[in-house]
């Protein structure tokens, strides 16, 4: 346990976090250019309550920007700073930032159109968020490498924090849910009722495999079983940093449960699903060593912590 704490913390490197930066403002990008947030200016705009930060912006700016025009400007401010980000501008903090505060006014406006505010976007947030004060931008940028580097300990520590961000709120929900309701919630048909709900209700994806529970009774067993097993791995969530044969465990079974939930819940967490695959299989913490360090040019391959590989080529490593 000791020795899996001390290799996680001192293999972060600077092209680990340029590669998480590309990661995190490129599913940030790709979301809101999905989006097609400009078809909102049809719906009337009683329909729209301003959630969470939103509700901090003047109602006069709130009137300009729920506009066809104003939803389009947003857009594209949005889109344009986080492009920025992910190509590495710098100062990147001044990029990022910026980015992060548009895409959360994004959200806002988008999210305050509904009757349910989800959380399906706040892991990739906030992973932007803590990038922001990182140095994210020292490498795969289009500016090139800064002159002079980080604190080699910036790098190592950028990919431990956005494991505890992006697994701090698994352990915060399933703890919740057990003070809140106690072990009983695992017995009784709560799970059940949740997914005939998700079934039955309005969605975008329209999948009804929630209600097959009524033809078959095991079934409903085996979502209850799962429903308590889930439970349990959210509140453990974050040892996965330091646990390494518990963390192929625990990816085994809850990246399945994302996509079980589009089919079941008509909810799909695929954000969290690829930040979890690339912070904990490939992983993250590993770029820049090995092979990667081997294929350096000569004058960038300077001897450090970071870029030596874990093993040395006369024991199978590298």
């Amino acid at each position: 346990m000791k020795q899996s704490v001390q290799d996680f913390l001192h293999q972060g490197t600077a092209e680990s976090l340029g590669l998480l930066r590309i990661i995190v403002f490129g599913l940030c990008l790709g979301y809101v250019l999905y989006v097609p947030l400009t078809q909102l200016a049809a719906l009337p705009p009683d329909v729209f309550q301003p959630p969470g930060l939103i509700k901090l912006l003047p109602e006069g700016i709130l009137s300009v920007v729920l506009t066809a025009p104003g939803l389009a400007v947003l857009k594209f401010v949005t889109a344009a700073l986080l492009l920025a980000a992910l190509l590495g501008l710098r100062p990147f903090r001044g990029w990022a930032l910026p980015a992060v505060a548009a895409f959360v006014v994004f959200e806002g406006v988008l999210k305050g159109h509904g009757t349910f505010i989800n959380h399906a976007q706040f892991g990739i947030l906030y992973l932007g968020l803590l990038l922001a004060f990182f140095p994210a931008a020292d490498r795969f940028s289009v500016q090139g490498r800064p002159k002079t580097d980080a604190p080699d300990a910036l790098y190592r520590a950028g990919p431990i924090c956005a494991g505890f961000v992006l697994t701090l709120p698994y352990a915060v929900l399933g703890i919740r849910r057990i003070a809140e309701n106690g072990p009983f919630i695992f017995l009784d048909d709560t799970i059940l009722n949740y997914l005939t709900w998700q079934s039955i209700n309005p969605s975008a994806y329209g999948f009804t495999y929630g209600l097959i529970h009524y033809e078959y009774a095991w079934i409903g067993l085996v979502f209850k079983a799962g429903f308590a097993l889930v439970t349990l791995l959210e509140v453990v969530a974050p040892l996965i940093l330091f646990m390494p044969r518990f963390r192929w465990i625990w990816l085994l079974v809850m990246v399945p449960f994302h996509v079980s939930t589009l089919f079941t819940m008509n909810i799909f967490f695929w954000e969290n699903c690829i930040l979890l695959l690339a912070l904990f299989t490939v992983p993250l913490y590993r770029v820049g060593q090995g092979r990667w360090a081997a294929v350096k040019q000569p004058s960038e391959a300077e001897p450090s912590s970071l870029s030596r590989p874990l093993a040395s080529p006369a024991s199978g490593g590298g």
